[in-house]
């Protein structure tokens, strides 16, 4: 965690948030890109002090006041952003009593379906396709042709769905089930357990798809997920896929944030 700290205390030092050519950066996404790396690397890391026990001190209300500062900023290039939003509103679910963060929660799925249905014209990179490729497709200059995201299907709006019942917001899970319904859930699902934290799986494993019916009551769903939970040793994708954000390689170093049992942060107050 001492890349995250040198990381805190730079921001701290910093007037501007923009890097390079001012009328690059900011209009074409770059600005947002960046804000959205470091608004998720900067709640994980708070996330792990509170983990660790650390004391809470000047360091931690920079980062409160950051994020919050910052979180309507962040940009959305592709289902690999969606970790770091969800750190966020990790972060917003510990300090704010209110009912932003699960409006931000909201928000985010809302963001998911409505790019990913099943005649996008664009519609949302996969999870490992980087910001980097993104943008440079973006901007044209990039050499690849095939489409970077696909349509009518997500890796993600599940997880983010099962945030929202968990924390009870039958009104909006009801708004956003009629569009989440016309998408399939996709899921990798790893040959062994320890390559659950590699970051490519060329070799092996095998994607799972799976469709919704298109009207489904809270509490079927609520206890499907409970059941689900308790019976598969897989932790939810997106934070799967945050572990290989941070941990680049197969191994299985020392985990920052007790995402595997998220549900402390997701039913703490149900």
């Amino acid at each position: 965690m001492s890349s995250l700290q040198r990381l805190c205390d730079e921001l701290k030092a910093r007037t501007t948030l923009l890097e390079g050519n001012c009328f690059y950066d900011a209009p074409y996404r770059v600005l947002n890109v960046r804000i959205t790396y470091l608004c998720g690397l900067m709640a994980w890391f708070w996330l792990w002090r509170r983990q660790e026990g650390i004391l809470k001190d000047a360091t931690d209300n920079f980062i409160i006041s950051f994020v919050r500062d910052n979180k309507i900023k962040p940009y959305l290039w592709g289902e690999g952003a969606v970790p770091f939003f969800l750190a966020v509103f990790y972060l917003l679910r510990m300090t704010d009593a209110t009912k932003n963060p699960d409006e931000f929660l909201a928000s985010m799925l809302r963001q998911v379906v409505r790019q990913n249905p099943s005649r996008s014209p664009i519609p949302l990179a996969q999870p490992f396709i980087s910001a980097e490729e993104v943008l440079a497709r973006n901007f044209g200059v990039s050499d690849e042709v095939m489409p970077l995201g696909a349509q009518g299907s997500s890796y993600t709006a599940e997880t983010l769905l099962h945030c929202l019942v968990r924390r009870n917001r039958k009104q909006s899970v009801a708004l956003l089930w009629p569009e989440f319904s016309k998408i399939c859930s996709q899921e990798f699902i790893p040959d062994t357990g320890w390559e659950l934290l590699r970051w490519r799986n060329l070799e092996s494993g095998a994607i799972s798809t799976k469709c919704h019916p298109p009207r489904e009551k809270l509490g079927r769903l609520k206890t499907g997920i409970e059941r689900n939970q308790h019976r598969s040793s897989r932790p939810p994708q997106a934070t799967r896929l945050v572990h290989s954000v941070i941990y680049d390689g197969p191994a299985t170093p020392p985990v920052p944030f007790d995402w595997f049992s998220h549900r402390q942060l997701l039913v703490k107050n149900r």
